[in-house]
């Protein structure tokens, strides 16, 4: 037990020492960034992006347009991590028929949870077809 609030000491010791010295803590930031925070995510831009089977009176957003782009361009599977309502399903469906329209894909699948299957069968108007 006497070990533990020794432990417990040092951590609130070493937060106010590291804290207290503006300086040191810029400079302690630097190195962490320099060392730990070097990866961007890449960006994709669908701007560019043709959908000759997609349904006319769906327009999609320029983030939309970008998450096809990710779609199209990554190897094997694609995450998208949109809040609530930024139109994900669209963006996968439009992303599978294109893999599909280009011959990338043969059969896409799409996980998505066991609540969200009916919004699935509601989009059914996507395409033209």
């Amino acid at each position: 037990m006497l070990a533990r609030e020794k432990q417990e000491a040092i951590k609130e010791s070493f937060s106010g020492w590291i804290y207290d010295d503006i300086e040191r803590r810029n400079n302690l930031v630097d190195i962490y960034n320099r060392k730990f925070n070097r990866i961007k995510l890449r960006e994709y831009d669908g701007s560019n992006l043709f959908l000759p089977n997609m349904n006319n009176t769906i327009k999609l957003r320029p983030h939309q347009k970008n998450a096809i782009a990710r779609i199209l361009y990554s190897k094997d599977n694609s995450l998208l991590a949109h809040c609530v309502g930024a139109g994900k399903t669209f963006e996968m469906i439009a992303g599978c028929m294109e893999l599909r329209r280009l011959g990338i894909a043969k059969k896409p699948l799409i996980v998505v949870p066991n609540h969200l299957v009916e919004d699935w069968g509601y989009k059914k108007g996507f395409s033209k077809g």
